[in-house]
């Protein structure tokens, strides 16, 4: 089944705007499942994903802020970065710094991203 794909603006700040994949005909952007989905089973780590998104909207989308899921050229990145421990990974693009496409996730595993079954249904 063929679906319309749009890319929805969540915020628009002075350092970073902050998007999602909205899928036409359902309720909620690809960032809005993923708090739902997560936000009553893992709170601690939904709270500190967000921190994370406060802190990048306030500073920027430096690289520093991320780890890398795809090559550096592709700017796949995840939340959070190698520096922070959660349960949970938050999948995004970064474009320029600027924009950040946040997608969805999932409970963090050591497979790659390209080959978690969330990404492979999209």
């Amino acid at each position: 089944m063929e679906r319309n794909l749009l890319i929805e603006l969540l915020e628009d700040g002075e350092k970073v705007s902050l998007y999602s994949p909205h899928f036409e005909g359902e309720e909620c952007s690809e960032f809005e499942k993923f708090l739902l989905t997560y936000k009553d089973t893992y709170p601690d780590d939904v709270r500190q994903l967000v921190y994370r998104l406060d802190i990048i909207k306030r500073d920027g989308a430096r690289d520093m802020h991320f780890r890398y899921e795809g090559t550096r050229r592709d700017r796949v990145m995840a939340l959070p970065s190698h520096l922070e421990t959660t349960l949970l990974r938050l999948y995004l693009l970064n474009i320029q710094a600027k924009i950040l496409i946040l997608g969805n996730g999932g409970l963090k595993k050591r497979q790659l991203m390209k080959r978690t079954r969330t990404c492979i249904d999209r």
